[in-house]
């Protein structure tokens, strides 16, 4: 469940769109905490101190275990939960080249 949140604060939050034979791989959310089972591109917020590219290689490392040689930025928006007062600046990366530690699968739906 989403906790509401006091401040209105600008927070930045990296996803990458990444490619493997003309398919992008998502991810689905655990069934505990925000946004419970919903699919996503991986990432997650930057920190403080850190760029967005920095943020998009630390995020897939810890989550995927993926090592990304080439990100090219493809576009980025702003998103408002008027609820919550919460702000977000979404930022996503086109990854074409990358090296998996394990193997990922891509799926048809």
């Amino acid at each position: 469940m989403l906790e509401p949140k006091i401040n209105n604060q600008l927070k930045v939050v990296v996803g990458g769109l990444i490619y493997q034979n003309k398919k992008i791989l998502i991810c689905q959310r655990k069934e505990e905490g925000d946004h419970p089972l919903k699919w996503e591109f991986p990432g997650g917020k930057v920190k403080d101190l850190e760029d967005n590219q920095e943020a998009l290689n630390r995020e897939l490392k810890e989550e995927l275990n993926i090592e990304i040689n080439e990100m090219i930025f493809f576009d980025e928006y702003l998103y408002e939960y008027k609820e919550l007062s919460k702000k977000l600046k979404l930022v996503f990366f086109n990854i074409f080249q990358f090296e998996e530690k394990f193997r990922l699968k891509f799926i048809n739906n």
